[in-house]
């Protein structure tokens, strides 16, 4: 038996209709895999800072900042690379200065250690991480001199799910556990190369990225909550978060009554 016109006619459409669905599909995922941070701008307690991003291609080879606190801070980080894995960070003054470098090791593409220099004072931090079966990571921070950083000051242990951190207990001065919940969007840094890597460094209170809304590289954090060393509860703070056309995070704010004031802006 012969097909029908309109038999055919549904085929065609439908053929079509797949295909277009299959080729926009494609290029949506083309699209959101090739957008990277451009600019930052946050608001932190009053502070305002604001981030410029270069890349070449989808590598970091430079951030300016510029911060206000009172009085006004500009330099830059410069990012170098071993094949895919960001090996050293080294931060400037605006004169080209070079004040701090942190050097990273890696075993078998696993972050090991981080150890940052604070160049002609003879002073050093090192973060070393230990990985547990669990899944939890204990980072330990020590500090000493150039050669050597063998005196424990504090460390923390993160617990991730999916590549997220959840939970984060912190063991020094002041002891806190601290939750963290997420949203299911896209994240600013998701697309960097060599990100992944140090994805337990983005997540500690120690790294260069604190407090500027780009912890981890896995969706967005939108809620915290911090429960004190007895388990009391002392605050939870909760962002609102506006999204661009593709589900990259736009603006973040905390609510007006929120413990805190926290902003940033991102553009791509």
């Amino acid at each position: 038996m012969k097909p029908t016109l309109k038999q055919i006619c549904y085929f065609v459409f439908l053929f079509f209709g797949i295909h277009f669905s299959s080729t926009a599909t494609n290029y949506a995922k083309s699209t959101i895999d090739s957008i990277v941070l451009k600019k930052l701008q946050s608001k932190v307690l009053g502070n305002e800072s604001e981030y410029l991003f270069f890349y070449n291609e989808s590598k970091l080879t430079k951030i300016t900042f510029t911060t206000f606190d009172g009085t006004s801070k500009k330099g830059y980080f410069k990012f170098s690379y071993s094949g895919n894995l960001i090996t050293k960070i080294e931060e400037f003054t605006e004169t080209n200065s070079n004040t701090f470098t942190s050097k990273f090791t890696y075993d078998n593409g696993q972050l090991k250690t981080v150890v940052k220099e604070q160049l002609g004072k003879n002073k050093a931090e090192k973060i070393s991480y230990t990985y547990n079966k669990g899944g939890s990571v204990v980072a330990q921070r020590s500090i000493g001199n150039s050669s050597q950083q063998l005196q424990a000051v504090e460390s923390e242990t993160l617990y991730f799910a999916e590549r997220k951190l959840t939970k984060k207990v912190e063991n020094g001065i002041v002891s806190t556990a601290t939750m963290f919940e997420y949203d299911r969007a896209n994240n600013p840094l998701q697309n960097v190369i060599g990100m992944d890597a140090i994805n337990v460094y983005l997540n500690t209170s120690f790294s260069i990225f604190s407090s500027s809304g780009l912890e981890g590289i896995q969706n967005n954090r939108v809620k915290q909550t911090v429960y004190s060393s007895k388990g009391n509860l002392e605050y939870v703070l909760v962002f609102n978060t506006t999204y661009t056309d593709i589900n990259f995070p736009d603006k973040k704010m905390s609510p007006p009554n929120s413990p805190g004031a926290f902003e940033y802006s991102y553009t791509y």
